[in-house]
């Protein structure tokens, strides 16, 4: 009976500090930005245009958060169309569950992003805003 009581304290223990490992939820822009024609638009929803280079950059595309080792600490995907906003188009995207490191780097389709400490994720309240284009 007592060590079935330690195990209990011991697991709520754990559970209480996290057991050593913690996760964290990045959320995020990408903004299309630039002259011509990079997406399409009607004014509300838009795209990357189809033959700007630009086309990966849709609804749906995927988001990559990798370690500074190149490990992928979490996977998510642009959600839905664009936002036009002042001649730009705007994505957003939610990733869960990121593991900790030390540096995370947030690759869009297959775009590199910047990399980021750990310390400056904390600083930015984990958001990001990122831009492809001029």
């Amino acid at each position: 009976m007592k060590r079935a009581a330690v195990v209990c304290v011991l697991a709520v223990l754990v559970a209480a500090c996290g057991g050593g490992s913690s996760t964290h939820t990045i959320k995020g822009t990408v903004t299309l930005s630039g002259y011509g024609n990079i997406f399409t638009s009607d004014n509300v929803r838009c795209t990357g245009e189809s033959d700007s280079g630009y086309d990966d950059i849709s609804a749906n595309a995927p988001v990559t958060v990798l370690d500074g080792k190149g490990t992928i600490v979490g996977t998510s995907q642009l959600i839905g169309d664009g936002y036009y906003r002042h001649s730009e188009c705007v994505f957003s995207f939610t990733v869960d569950d990121v593991k900790d490191a030390d540096f995370y780097t947030v690759k869009v389709s297959h775009r590199d992003g910047p990399a980021y400490s750990a310390k400056e994720m904390d600083r930015q309240h984990w958001k990001v805003a990122l831009t492809i284009g001029s």
